[in-house]
This record gives structure tokens, sequence and C-alpha cells, in this order.
């Protein structure tokens, strides 16, 4: 018999119980413990791994929320083949020599999860309830979506509607509540609670708790659009409600974005009566249209065709950024400024992160703007600038300048650092490379020149433009090379290259041919770093002799001495 213990954890380590701590097996059964860890700080996950090292570790790098860590574990039991998933969030005084008791507990009451209430413990109440899952039970009565593992927010009321026909303390209260306007409402987990609930009870028969729940939505969207005045949050909350209804009559299970809407009828209006004007460019309106990016540096540099198009579209308009890296937009002949204050009514807004990031996105752009093919991306550097970078970073002439950085912001993205120590090694080798290892916070390798941490964006695009090949994980230092011109040899796994990237000769994406490769560009993973494994097959599988073969064949076709 083989059990997952799963451990949530945050920011705290005291919360881990001390019997994870000293115990890693069990005579009874087979016992793994792994650790979801939701926005836990990377110097706190090292020291789990030294503390415990026969556990694994899997982190979010922000915090998701117990659902999603939930379902992280839910995915690696299934994985692991396991037979039983006991869930841990709370520092509770319990030991796990209770587990063999639990497990029988567990098949006198038929395959379905058992609670602490389940064998009469005295648990303080908790947001999610420590709790034992049978594993097959996941996989066929639908608490993970088998297609796109969506997981099932209340479990403890999922695990207490399949305990009988009629429940004993069946009662499906909602989590609504009136809301300060200034409070963050996140309607996205709602939506997928109320919609899987429908979707449970219709699977299980349970026809009257199904009409039960379909009148309980209806009632908490009239109450959500009637009793606050139209505030934002209401509207939200009356969003994911109703889409959540609509998609269990239309049999959707997919991934379901909830648009943002304008935070005041005033604004709706307004964008409303410019819309025509923008199209025309009617200069009796004021002329000023801002791109909000402000998200990570990757999405930065993928925003810049935008500012291309719009100043060559409406030249007469003023074109301003709001975003996090300004560096990139410096001596940018598109961009007219910089943004830092809230968005004005009427103010018209094109949200880049949503509408430009992906390039199976931006069609309907491409018709609105009236415009072709976007161009690549492309920072504008100055002669001044590349003159004392290459003095500052020993640049010489003669020499072969190879970039490369271990980073990615995503575990799943990143190749194995043991690989990347032979891709470093192989380049030092040869006199005529001089090595340059980029990055933020990493730990640097033993070759070559480390920057690691001592450079600001702009040095970095100012460095990299001077290399002649650049190797990288799925990371914005990819999309910066490519922006100064510099080939790359990209390292992709669970997002497919060309989904963000357009086709060119100097970009030269590798990945391996395994079955759940690019699992996010298509939906099948709802974030990146859900993958059950630690270290990813789709990156694992990129050798580090392909990745060697393809830099010197490049290199090759421009020197010499690499024939």
């Amino acid at each position: 018999m083989k059990v997952i213990l799963a451990v949530v954890i945050q920011d705290d380590l005291e919360n881990i119980p001390d019997w994870v701590r000293e115990r890693g097996s069990f005579s009874s059964f087979n016992l793994k413990i792994i650790f979801v860890a939701d926005g836990t700080p990377p110097i706190l996950c090292e020291s789990i791994k030294k503390e415990i090292p026969h556990s694994d570790l899997m982190r979010f790098e922000t915090r998701l929320g117990t659902a999603e860590a939930v379902n992280v574990a839910m995915r690696f039991a299934i994985n692991a083949k396991a037979d039983y998933l006991f869930v841990y969030n709370r520092c509770l005084p319990v030991s796990v020599d209770f587990l063999p008791g639990l497990i029988k507990k567990l098949k006198s009451l038929g395959d379905r999860g058992v609670l602490f209430a389940d064998i009469d413990l005295n648990a303080p109440k908790a947001s999610f309830h420590p709790c034992l899952i049978a594993v097959k039970d996941i996989k066929n009565t639908g608490f993970v979506d088998p297609l796109y593992f969506e997981y099932v927010a209340d479990v403890d009321w999922i695990h207490k509607c399949k305990a009988s026909s009629v429940p004993v303390s069946f009662s499906p209260v909602s989590d609504f509540r009136l809301t300060l306007q200034s409070e963050r409402i996140d309607p996205q987990p709602l939506y997928y609670k109320r919609r899987n609930q429908l979707f449970y009870l219709y699977r299980t028969g349970s026809f009257f708790y199904l009409f039960l729940i379909f009148w309980i939505s209806f009632y908490e969207i009239i109450l959500c659009f009637f009793t606050t005045s139209l505030k934002n949050p209401a509207r939200a909350r009356a969003s994911a409600l109703s889409l959540a209804v609509m998609d269990f009559f239309r049999g959707k299970r997919g991934q379901r974005l909830l648009e943002q809407k304008p935070s005041s009828l005033w604004r709706f209006f307004c964008r409303l009566l410019h819309i025509d004007d923008i199209r025309s460019g009617n200069e009796n309106i004021q002329q000023r249209i801002s791109v909000q990016v402000k998200w990570n540096l990757g999405d930065e540099v993928m925003s810049l065709p935008i500012f291309e198009v719009l100043k060559r579209r409406f030249p007469n308009f003023s074109i301003k950024a709001r975003v996090n890296y300004p560096q990139l937009f410096l001596n940018n002949p598109h961009v007219d400024g910089y943004l830092n204050d809230p968005v004005c009514p009427g103010e018209n807004i094109i949200d880049a992160k949503k509408e430009i990031r992906g390039i199976s996105r931006i069609a309907h752009l491409q018709e609105f703007l009236g415009v072709g093919e976007l161009p690549n991306p492309k920072l504008y550097l100055i002669k001044g600038e590349i003159e004392f970078i290459r003095q500052k970073w020993g640049f010489q002439k003669g020499s072969v300048h190879v970039g490369l950085t271990t980073e990615a912001k995503w575990f799943s993205r990143r190749w194995p650092r043991n690989n990347w120590l032979d891709l470093a090694e192989h380049f030092s080798r040869n006199e005529k490379i001089r090595l340059y290892v980029l990055g933020t916070d990493d730990e640097p390798l033993p070759y070559g020149i480390n920057t690691v941490g001592q450079t600001s964006v702009r040095e970095a695009a100012l460095i990299l433009s001077q290399c002649d090949l650049f190797v990288g994980s799925d990371s914005g230092l990819v999309h910066l090379a490519l922006a100064v011109g510099t080939p790359v040899v990209g390292l992709y796994g669970p997002l497919n290259p060309y989904f963000l990237i357009q086709a060119r000769p100097s970009f030269v994406p590798l990945w391996s041919e395994v079955p759940c490769r690019g699992c996010w560009s298509d939906n099948r993973m709802k974030h990146p770093d859900h993958c059950p494994k630690i270290e990813p097959d789709c990156m694992t599988s990129i050798s580090s002799e392909l990745v060697i073969k393809t830099c010197d064949s490049l290199l090759a076709a421009r020197y010499s001495f690499f024939k």
C-alpha cells in the first residue's frame, strides 16, 4: 500500500510537524512525503531540502492558494500510482500513527475521502481540513477533472455529499458575503467551485441537490446585483456564478478566463463613445493612447511591436507606456513617455498582457489597427552605451562571445543544473570563446564571466547585443536576446516555442518529443508549475549532447575554427 503525504506550506517552517521531520517510512505501508510550497521563499525551500532530504518539493513562484496546492498533490499522487493521498495544511497536534486506522476506516466507508470528523478527532476548524483521499476515487468521481485537472475547491462538502444519498449534515452554505469595495475579489475559484459542484451532483445522480444548488446560484446572482448597487466585486461574483451555471448546461469542462469589466459605468460609456473616433483617427478627441504591460520581463519585450504599429497607424497620437521595465523603452522613437498615475475615466487603454502577449490572440488587434504582420520586438541601443559595456565586461576583438542563463521563473521550465555545467564546461575548453553567465539571483556557474545579479535590465540587453550566441531556457532573457538581434538556442518544455515567438533564422528552439510537451500552450495544465514531476520529463529529456551539437553547428556556420 502506497500513501502520499502532502504537506502544504507557505512562509513558515514552524508549521511543519515534528513527525514529518523525523519519519520518512512506516512499517505498515509505504509513505512518500511531498511538500507543496505555496509562494514560499526560495531560501526556505532550500532549508526543507537539506532538513528533510527524503522528501520531494514543488514550489509556486507566487501564492496561488490551498486549492491549487491540493490540485498539485492530487496529480502527484496519480502520477506516482499511489493508493491514498493524505493532505495536511495546518499545524494540528496530530500524529501520523493514526493513518493505518484511518485507511481501515476508509475501506469500511467505501472509496471516498475521510475527514478528521469521521474518526472523532478534535481538530480545530480550518479552511481546509486534513483529509485522506483514495486516489482511484480522485480519478473516477470527478475530484479532479481528468482533462483539465481543475480542483473541486470544497473538498469537505464533496466528501459529505459522497458519504450517502442523503447526507446527515448536508448544508451547501455559500461563502457569499457582502464585501467592501476595497476588498480584493477573485471570481475564478468561485466559478470552478460552483461549476464542478453541479457536474459532481449530476454525475452522482443527486438531482435534488443539483436543483437546490442551481437555485442557490440564481439567488446569489440576484443578490450580488441588487444589494451592493452594482459595485465591481459584486458584478465579478455574479459573472462567475452565471458563467458556471451556463458552462454546466453547455457541458464545458475547460479553462475559463473571466474578463474584468470596466470599474464604472462611466468609463464603459466613455470607451463606447471613443471607439469609432480611434478607428478613424478623429482629431477632435484627446489624442492619447496608453499601452499597459506591467508584467514580467519577457511580456514587456513582446509588447514592443505594438508601439511601432500604433505610431504608424496613429502618427498624431501621444503613445505612452505603463510598464515595469522602462529601460526597455529608452531611445524608442515610437514611445512618447511613461505613466505611473491611475487610469483616468475615458482613457483609451490597451492591456498588452491580455491582448498582445500570444501570437494566436492578436488577430483581432491587427484587424482593428489596420496593420499586417507585426514586426519582431526591437530594442534601440546607442553607440556610447555599447562602448561602455564592452570596456566594463571585457569584450575582445577576435573572440567569440557566448551568453547563457540557467534561470527560468517557473520551475517546470528549468533545465537540470548538471546539464548546464556540461554545456559551460564545453564552451570553457575552447580558448577562443568568452562565456558570459547572466541572470538575477540564481547560483552562478563555476565557468565563464559571472554577471549574475550585477546588471540592470538595460546592461543585460547591452551584454547580449555583443554576444555571438545566447543559450537559455524559456525566460525573459531569451526574448531580450532576440530583441537585440543575437542568435538564440532556446530550451522549451511546457510551452510551445512558437506560441509567443515568431519563427526567424536567429531563433533555434529545442524540445523533446514527450507526449505531455506543450501542456500549458493548449491548456492541459492551468499553470506550468502544476507538473507533478519535480524535474519535468519535457526538460530532463533534452540532452546536453543535443544542445552542444546545436550550438557548435551554429557557431561553425560563422567561424572557421569550429569546423
